[in-house]
């Protein structure tokens, strides 16, 4: 079989590589789906209540160019909660596109990656607290902030970010 093989494709190079490319085509395309299906079904996962989040997203159309926007006007969540009652709760999460400053004391730290998220963030995604209050109220108020560890890591170099000032 493998000499029958070499004979055609040492006859015809072109039909050999085009069918030997395709073939490889075919297969790298089969795997980057199977990759992405397996990523998409696995992201996220290890929230408690992963299954039953969803997210809505906002569709806008302006001079005739058509945006998609991950996510939606307060009133239209609440309104959605009063006239269905399946839904549990409701969560915004704000990315901030603006890559803004934060401050800590007379520090700048630039292009630092931000949410703004309802206080009901952590009763919705079960995002492991590592330190400090528990989920319930760890952004009760508006003057309460959560940093990841890596962010305390960078903002407060060697000492315990807990009850500092951003």
């Amino acid at each position: 079989m493998l000499k029958l093989f070499i004979r055609n494709f040492v006859k015809q190079k072109t039909v050999g590589i085009l069918n030997i490319s395709s073939l490889s085509l075919g297969i790298m395309v089969s795997v980057i789906v199977g990759l992405w299906t397996i990523q998409s079904f696995s992201f996220d996962n290890f929230h408690t209540n992963g299954n039953r989040i969803y997210r809505s997203i906002t569709q806008v159309k302006v001079n005739g160019v058509e945006n998609l926007y991950p996510s939606i006007f307060k009133p239209y969540g609440e309104e959605a909660i009063a006239k269905y009652p399946d839904i549990e709760a409701m969560c915004r999460v704000v990315i901030n596109y603006n890559n803004e400053e934060v401050w800590v004391g007379n520090q700048i730290y630039p292009d630092s990656k931000t949410l703004i998220a309802d206080n009901n963030f952590f009763t919705v995604f079960t995002f492991p607290i590592i330190e400090g209050d528990n989920a319930a109220s760890v952004i009760d108020s508006p003057d309460k902030v959560v940093i990841s560890e890596k962010a305390a890591k960078r903002l407060f170099p060697g000492e315990n970010a807990i009850g500092k000032t951003i």
